[in-house]
């Protein structure tokens, strides 16, 4: 089942195990009952909530000029009536839920290597994948509990994935301009009110991807031997089903691997002697310095479950429901800037981990009423205390 052309053989296999054997935290010779990243990163973010934060924009100091632009919503989608005034005085949030609302997303994630169990490439892990959300909810006025919300994705943060067997750290970040693109895509949900006095909205569990189409949300997600192949309906497969939302001409969305800077809770690494890594590409290399710094790549997810807006409707905090966030990646460009053999993108696709949902918590803050210039930045601005 191999493919020639990707290069999956068998001695890069077992070479590839001994160097991903750590890629997730910091190693065997860590102290068990020391926190690990993911926990330390928690411990480091500032609780969320409404009464921490703006309710609106305007609270921000920002003109509508300066919203104006920054504005990243397509412009082909015609926005919403606002429901008609709805007396502040009215108890509980019943009737004036329709609006826009920032959400930021907090996924408890544990990961291992699934490929390998019996000699690891990595280290099994745990940390927080953080999303940042735009969502649009119209209907829910006055005498109405069900509506629609569109959203869109704002930001998404990896954890760091440690190396223990060399002492590298992988760590996968989005540009920020990529979710100023218009060819990002947007998710159309039924939307309704619930919780007491209407003090929370419920939204139908939708499928997210980014960077990847498959013949349908539920699809099968493709095993990294299937990347190059795998199909996504009309007659499609291979590249065109990593569609290039980012608009950089490169399939997918591109992930850039961080290659500077001090390590990710550096007083949780006791051993010390770490530092950022490219992805490797190549199972015969154990050492620092040789592989991809750049991924093209899809990504999955399902969000959906309740979304607290607080009983005066300006937003809380509350539990959430989030699916697994699975990786694909189709390419990838070399440090040296060189693009990827096919062999070496098979590795590096291979290395992706798949990361297990263990619990979420949104948070979410009213920004305006629908028909306001408001975007992805204006939900960044909102949440950039605590992030």
């Amino acid at each position: 089942m191999f493919d020639f052309h990707w290069g999956n053989k068998p001695q890069a296999f077992i070479a590839y195990l001994a160097l991903f054997a750590a890629c997730e935290n910091p190693g065997l010779d860590r102290d068990p009952s020391e926190p690990t990243a993911g926990a330390a990163d928690r411990a480091a973010v500032k609780p969320f909530g409404a009464a921490e934060h703006p309710t609106n924009v305007a609270a921000l100091g920002r003109t509508p000029e300066s919203s104006k632009a920054i504005m990243d919503l397509p412009s082909s989608r015609s926005v919403p009536t606002p429901c008609a005034e709805v007396s502040s005085s009215r108890a509980g949030c019943a009737g004036r839920m329709a609006g826009v609302y920032g959400v930021a997303m907090d996924l408890d994630v544990v990961w291992s290597d699934e490929v390998n169990p019996s000699a690891p490439a990595y280290d099994p892990g745990r940390g927080k994948i953080s999303t940042l959300l735009l969502g649009e909810v119209s209907g829910l006025c006055p005498g109405e509990a069900e509506g629609e919300v569109v959203l869109r994705v704002c930001d998404v943060r990896l954890p760091p994935i440690y190396i223990g067997s060399n002492g590298g750290i992988v760590q996968l970040v989005i540009p920020p301009t990529t979710w100023q693109r218009r060819g990002m895509p947007e998710y159309t949900a039924h939307v309704r009110a619930s919780g007491s006095e209407s003090s929370e909205f419920s939204i139908d569990r939708i499928t997210a991807m980014l960077g990847i189409e498959l013949a349908s949300n539920d699809a099968p997600w493709p095993g990294y031997i299937d990347t190059p192949f795998v199909t996504c309906g009309g007659g499609n497969a291979g590249s065109s089903c990593f569609p290039d939302q980012d608009e950089d001409g490169e399939p997918g969305i591109s992930l850039e691997v961080r290659l500077g800077g001090p390590p990710p809770s550096a007083a949780s690494i006791r051993r010390g002697g770490w530092s950022y890594t490219p992805v490797p590409t190549d199972l015969s290399l154990l050492y620092l310095g040789t592989g991809a710094t750049t991924l093209f790549a899809g990504l999955r997810t399902q969000l959906g479950g309740a979304y607290p807006a607080g009983s005066d409707c300006n937003g809380a905090t509350g539990e959430a429901e989030a699916g697994d966030v699975a990786l694909r990646v189709f390419d990838c460009r070399m440090v040296d800037g060189t693009r990827c053999t096919p062999n070496a993108a098979t590795v590096a696709d291979q290395n992706m981990p798949q990361f297990r949902g263990q619990g979420a918590q949104n948070t979410v803050i009213r920004l305006g009423d629908l028909g306001e210039d408001l975007g992805c930045a204006d939900v960044r601005a909102v949440f950039a205390e605590a992030r």
